[in-house]
C-alpha cells in the first residue's frame, strides 16, 4: 500500500501496520464497550499490540482504538527515531530548540468538522465511551470515563498560546461532564485562576490526533504545538464555539465551558499504580458543541498499571531526565537507566561505567534529585548490564560485597500522593542500591508455595512468609504470585517504604513488600467470561 501522511493519527496508523503487522490487531467480532474492550486489551496484553475494534456493541459507525502507545516502538515510530538514545535526545532538544519549522492553520473545512452537534443536539453520552474498571466512578455510580482527553486551552496571563494537558472526564448528562485538573500543570493554574475570579474559562478536548501530541501534552510544559514541530508536520484548525485550534487529523473535538463553584465527587479511577486512587479536584464542564469525522475513530487510553497508561507519562520524563544526566555527569561517564512498566515508575535500573562506585552512587542521587515525586528505587551496577528487574536481582546476589555496604538511604523524601507507601507527612524514604557484577544468570525453582530465585553466588527467596534461610528475601503479599516476577516486581516498587520495610542482618536483606495497599481494580468476571468464550 501507498505510504501515507505519517503526520496524522490515521497515517500513523496505516504506517505502523504495514511496517510491524504483528504489532497490530484488529478485531471484527461485536464487543461492547462496557468492560468488554478492556477485559480484551487486559487478557492480550502480553503482546502488547495496537487493538481496533471495528464493531462496537450500540455504536455504529464508531471504531475504538487502545494501546497506541504501549509500547517503545510504537513511541519511536510515532517520533521518527530508531532507538531510545535517539528519541531521549531528539524529544529534550525540541523544549530547549526551537524548530525551524511552525504550526500551519488551514482555513478550508477541518475533517472533525464533518458531523457537528451543537446546541440542544449535543449528545456526550452517544460517544462510545468506555467503562474500563466497576470501581471506577463508584462515588457518583457513573462508570464511564474518556481517559485519553487533551484538553486545550488558552492561558489568561498568555492569550496568543495554547496548552494542552490531560484530565480524565467522566460523563455526567448529554452535555456536562466531571474531570480532575489535578497534577499542579498549567490547566490546573488555569481553572484555579477562574475559580478565585470567577472568569469564563474555555475547554477544548481532544479525541484522538497524533500520539506526538500525547506525549507533549504529559509532559508538563507549554506550547506543545510548536515543540510537535520538531517530529511531524502540524496542521491547525479552527473550533466552533471556542476560540481554540485543534490538530487537523482530530477525530472527535468536544468544546465546553468550564462551571467555577460547581463540582461533582467523581471517582475513584484506576491509577497508573494500578490501585484506585480517590484524588480529584472535582470540577464540571459543560459541553457547547460535538464536532467529529463522519467515520470516528475512539482513541481510548487503558487505565490502571498497564504499559499505555505509564509509558504515556513516563517516557517523556525519561527523555529529558536522561538528557540532563548526559549534560551534568562527570565527562568521560557511560550510562543507561530504564524505568520498567512494572515499576510504575517508582523504580529504576542503570549502569555506569567506569564502574567506579561514587560515580554510581552519583547516578543514582541524579535520578532522585530530577525525579523527586517518584525515584524511589534506584538500582545502579558498576559496569555495563541487562535493565530489567530479574537480572538486576541476579547482579544483586553476585555483588560479593556486604548488601548493607553497598546501599544509600535518604529517609523522610516528600513523593507524589497516589505512593500510599507515604506516612501522614507525605513523606517516604528513598534508596539507591549498588551492585558490582557483569554474572546475570539466574534459574527458578519452587519451595512449596515460594520461589526460589537461584544465581551463582547466593539465592534469594520470593515468599509470603519471612524466611531467614536465604541471602534475600523478599516478602509479598497473598495476592501475588511468588513466581510471577512482574508481579513480583509491580509489589516491589509500589508497596515498599525504604525507611520502614527493608532490613538487614548477618549480611542478608528483607524486604517487606506485603503493606495492606488501597483497592486493586480488577476487570469484570462476566465481561472477562464473554470474551473468552467469544475468542475460544
Amino acid at each position: 500500500m501507498e505510504k501515507q501522511n505519517n503526520s496524522t493519527l490515521r497515517g500513523f496508523i496505516h504506517n505502523y501496520r504495514d511496517q510491524y503487522p504483528e504489532g497490530y490487531e484488529e478485531i471484527v467480532k461485536e464487543i461492547s464497550t462496557e468492560f468488554e474492550t478492556t477485559a480484551y486489551s487486559v487478557m492480550k496484553n502480553g503482546a502488547n499490540r495496537m487493538i481496533m475494534f471495528n464493531n462496537l456493541k450500540g455504536y455504529r459507525g464508531y471504531r475504538l482504538l487502545t494501546n497506541v502507545l504501549g509500547s517503545d516502538r510504537r513511541i519511536l515510530f510515532a517520533t521518527g527515531t530508531t532507538d531510545l538514545d535517539t528519541f531521549y535526545n531528539n524529544y529534550s532538544r525540541a523544549f530547549v530548540e526551537q524548530s525551524s519549522r511552525q504550526p500551519s492553520v488551514i482555513s478550508g473545512l477541518a475533517p472533525y468538522k464533518e458531523r457537528i452537534m451543537r446546541g440542544s443536539s449535543v449528545d456526550l453520552l452517544s460517544l462510545p465511551i468506555p467503562s474500563h474498571y466497576p470501581s471506577d466512578g463508584s462515588k457518583g455510580g457513573k462508570t464511564r470515563y474518556i481517559s485519553s482527553g487533551i484538553v486545550a486551552h488558552r492561558p489568561f496571563d498568555n492569550p496568543d498560546r495554547i496548552n494542552l494537558s490531560f484530565t480524565r472526564i467522566q460523563p455526567l448528562s448529554r452535555n456536562t461532564y466531571a474531570f480532575d485538573a489535578g497534577s499542579h500543570g498549567h490547566l490546573w493554574k488555569y481553572l484555579r485562576t477562574a475559580v478565585e475570579k470567577n472568569l469564563e474559562a474555555e475547554l477544548t478536548v481532544i479525541l484522538g490526533t497524533h500520539p506526538v501530541f500525547y506525549l507533549l501534552a504529559a509532559s508538563f510544559t507549554d506550547g506543545e504545538y510548536e515543540k510537535a514541530t520538531s517530529f511531524i508536520d502540524v496542521e491547525l484548525a479552527s473550533g466552533l464555539e471556542n476560540d481554540i485550534l485543534v490538530p487537523n487529523d482530530a477525530e472527535i473535538v468536544i468544546e465546553a465551558r468550564f462551571r467555577p463553584g460547581e463540582t461533582f465527587e467523581e471517582g475513584p479511577f484506576a491509577e497508573y499504580t494500578g490501585y484506585m486512587g480517590h484524588d480529584s479536584t472535582k470540577y464540571t464542564a459543560e459541553v457547547k458543541s460535538i464536532l467529529m469525522r463522519k467515520d470516528p475513530i475512539y482513541l481510548d487510553i487503558q487505565n490502571s498499571n498497564s504499559s499505555e497508561h505509564v509509558n504515556t507519562f513516563s517516557m517523556p520524563r525519561s527523555a529529558r531526565l536522561t538528557r540532563t544526566l548526559k549534560d551534568y555527569m562527570p565527562q568521560g561517564t557511560s550510562f543507561s537507566v530504564a524505568w520498567p512498566h512494572a515499576g510504575a515508575r517508582f523504580l529504576s535500573i542503570g549502569y555506569v561505567d567506569p564502574p567506579n562506585i561514587g560515580l554510581a552512587r552519583q547516578l543514582g542521587l541524579g535520578i532522585m534529585a530530577l525525579d523527586p515525586l517518584w525515584g524511589k528505587f534506584v538500582i545502579i551496577n558498576r559496569g555495563h548490564a541487562t535493565l530489567e528487574f530479574p537480572y538486576a536481582i541476579a547482579r544483586l546476589l553476585n555483588t560479593r560485597e556486604n548488601l548493607q555496604e553497598m546501599v544509600t538511604r535518604v529517609p523522610g523524601v516528600f513523593v507524589i500522593s497516589s505512593d500510599f507507601t507515604a506516612g501522614k507527612d507525605g513523606n517516604a524514604g528513598k534508596i539507591i542500591v549498588i551492585t558490582n557484577s557483569t554474572d546475570e544468570a539466574f534459574s527458578l525453582g519452587r519451595s512449596g508455595e515460594d520461589t526460589v530465585f537461584s544465581a551463582h553466588n547466593g539465592e534469594a527467596v520470593i515468599s509470603h512468609r519471612y524466611r531467614d534461610d536465604k541471602r534475600l528475601n523478599i516478602i509479598v503479599g497473598k495476592d501475588i504470585d511468588p513466581g510471577n516476577l512482574k508481579q513480583v516486581e509491580w509489589a516491589f516498587a509500589t508497596r515498599v517504604n525504604p525507611d520502614t520495610d527493608i532490613e538487614f542482618s548477618d549480611g542478608r536483606m528483607v524486604i517487606r513488600a506485603d503493606r495492606p495497599t488501597p483497592e486493586v481494580p480488577r476487570i469484570d468476571e462476566a465481561a472477562e467470561e464473554r470474551i473468552r468464550e467469544l475468542f475460544s
